[in-house]
């Protein structure tokens, strides 16, 4: 990556299916004029052009396949390729499975922070059951995909998240302790 490309701020953003994620990327996005590379998007994409379905098992297997192939390098960059960037001033980082993604994209920007999500599993897998949509799912069929290989390296996170935020409360609550944090780092809304 040239100097020209390289990202100034970066929030990575993980924790385990359906912790909130996405809801704090969007409001990354909204609120504080982050671009978004998201890694899920990468993996369906990747998917559909190998002819795949969409199901969650299909794009976790796909994704642990990219990763075992290809390195967790070459996968960010991917993402980040993907995503077509309108710029890399600020970049907010969905989902990121592991330690080495973690290493790997701290190392492309001048700050970057690392956020783990956090929603105890019985309301994490409640929310996840009534959101589910048009794929039936069971709370088994749930607990055999965080045992998916992709999910395995997301407690180890924890311990290296310069914020760890519960989402146990109102959206609002979680996203205002998402702020506090940013302004608390000199990240600032634009103007």
């Amino acid at each position: 990556m040239t100097e020209s490309q390289a990202i100034q701020t970066s929030v990575m953003v993980t924790g385990k299916i359906g912790a909130g994620k996405s809801t704090v990327t969007r409001f990354l996005c909204e609120e504080f004029g982050f671009g978004v590379v998201g890694f899920g998007a990468t993996v369906r994409a990747k998917a559909k052009e190998l002819g795949l379905g969409s199901d969650r098992r299909t794009l976790q297997d796909v994704g642990h396949d990219l990763i075992s192939r290809l390195g967790e390098p070459a996968l960010v960059n991917m993402a980040i390729a993907y995503s077509e960037l309108a710029s890399r001033g600020r970049v907010a980082f969905d989902g990121i499975r592991n330690a080495a993604a973690e290493e790997y994209t701290r190392s492309l920007a001048e700050a970057t922070y690392l956020i783990f999500v956090d929603l105890d599993d019985e309301r994490r897998r409640s929310r996840i059951l009534e959101r589910t949509q048009g794929e039936p799912l069971t709370s088994e069929a749930l607990i055999e995909m965080e045992k998916h290989p992709i999910e395995s390296g997301i407690d180890a996170l924890r311990s290296r998240a310069e914020l760890v935020v519960s989402n146990d409360g109102t959206p609002a609550q979680l996203l205002e302790e998402v702020k506090r944090f940013l302004l608390s780092r000199g990240i600032t809304k634009p103007r």
